[in-house]
């Protein structure tokens, strides 16, 4: 039996390492990644999630639309702000180019006080699509203007003309 330096054995080793590492790489390039979440705690996967997605969306969008319409206005103070990561793209029909994420609305949770004149406070959250220019005002602290539904405070949603 021969012997072998110690050289010898540790280049022996550094070989066994380098190729079980190059082994481990290779088999992670050939095995897809783990699949998404679905549902609430990621995004939709199949045509009903995003058939459903796209309902929700459009319902909430006509239910803003319509307490910003028909709601009082009111101050508010944020509570707390939370991106939902969700996005609406500003985009043309005819674009089929990439998309720029900075060229995009996100979707924001808004935790508030509500304070209206001549009626109790109340904690409202509302959930919309924002400017960039919006977002970077949305902070904890500021007061914002809103608008309500008397009738139902959960519907609540930014001024506009004073977010």
């Amino acid at each position: 039996m021969e012997d072998f330096s110690p050289l010898q054995i540790g280049g022996g080793l550094l070989f066994l390492l380098g190729a079980w590492l190059l082994w481990r790489r290779a088999r992670a390039a050939t095995s897809p990644p783990p699949p998404p979440p679905s549902g609430p705690t990621g995004p939709p996967r199949s045509l009903a999630e995003i058939k459903e997605f796209a309902r929700q969306v459009k319902a909430a969008e006509a239910r803003r639309q319509q307490v910003l319409r028909d709601g009082l206005r009111a101050p508010a103070r944020i509570l707390a702000v939370e991106e939902t990561g969700v996005a609406q793209h500003d985009r043309d029909e005819d674009d089929d180019g990439p998309v720029d994420p900075l060229d995009n609305r996100p979707q924001v949770r808004v935790s508030l006080h509500v304070q209206p004149v001549g009626a109790a406070s109340f904690a409202a959250e509302l959930t919309e699509f924002v400017s960039r220019e919006q977002l970077a005002r949305l902070q904890p602290g500021r007061s914002v203007s809103v608008r309500y539904d008397p009738s139902d405070p959960t519907g609540v949603a930014l001024d506009p003309a004073g977010a």
